[in-house]
């Protein structure tokens, strides 16, 4: 195999002084906050600014809202103050509405034999109503309550069915999920004839000549022996430790010339 280069630790520090070093003697330090601009800021436009009495055609915005104020206010102060009012109420029927404080004029009719909006029923209409009435209700084991408020029972327990909608008992359950076949490994001297277990990979030694006990794998499958791949590792493509030379300091010097 061809040797890798890579950079080691050695080598890194090396070239990040290298790389610091070519910084600092090419390009100009960063003066604080200061940027790069070709809009340069002349002497005359700071005598300019200087000339400027502090607080000039300042402009105050209050943050609230007072009885006498004479600043601008912000939009949330007028949000603020908007957000507890309410619309101007109309006055209805025996309603009178004086001073923002509003009153009954009139007698209010009482009538149990209707169900109109402006009827208006008797504590007792009332309690009877709310007595034909029940909590909502919780859907419980085998049960389902349909948004129409229908309620319906699920199928009984029945182990000789499979259908989506067939429930089955615990037993029966248990029963499927120990039937459940696992995958078992098998070392055999040859491929069995007889007693074949289609959950099991057979595992057959490779000649003795390879060394690392490596076997062929083998599943039965449609009546077939299917060879499914084997437990040797290829490491071919991988890269040796011997294989691997660290960048010399002469190789990062040619690759820096790329500045000069």
């Amino acid at each position: 195999m061809s040797v890798k280069n890579y950079l080691d630790k050695t080598g890194t520090l090396y070239e990040l002084v290298k790389l610091k070093n070519l910084l600092t003697s090419t390009y100009v330090a960063k003066d604080g906050d200061k940027v790069l601009s070709t809009n340069d800021y002349t002497t005359a436009e700071k005598t300019k600014l200087s000339n400027i009495e502090a607080e000039a055609n300042k402009t105050i915005v209050d943050g609230t809202i007072t009885e006498h104020g004479q600043n601008p206010v912000t939009g949330e102060a007028i949000y603020d103050a908007l957000e507890g009012k309410q619309d101007v109420l109309t006055a209805g029927t025996n309603i009178d509405i004086t001073n923002n404080t509003i009153s009954v004029t009139g007698a209010v009719d009482i009538d149990d034999s209707t169900t109109g909006l402006d009827t208006t029923w008797s504590s007792s209409k009332i309690n009877t109503e709310l007595g034909s009435k029940q909590d909502t209700l919780t859907a419980g084991t085998r049960v389902t309550i349909t948004n129409q408020n229908v309620v319906n029972v699920s199928s009984e327990i029945d182990d000789s069915s499979t259908t989506a909608a067939n429930t089955w008992s615990a037993d029966k359950i248990s029963s499927a999920i120990s039937a459940i076949e696992s995958v078992n490994f098998e070392k055999v001297q040859t491929l069995p004839s007889s007693d074949i277990s289609t959950h099991t990979i057979y595992l057959i030694l490779k000649s003795s000549s390879e060394t690392g006990n490596i076997y062929d794998e083998y599943i039965y499958v449609n009546n077939n022996w299917e060879i499914i791949g084997t437990t040797a590792i290829d490491l071919s493509g991988y890269v040796l430790e011997s294989d691997l030379v660290a960048i010399t300091n002469a190789e990062i010097d040619a690759m820096f010339e790329i500045f000069e």
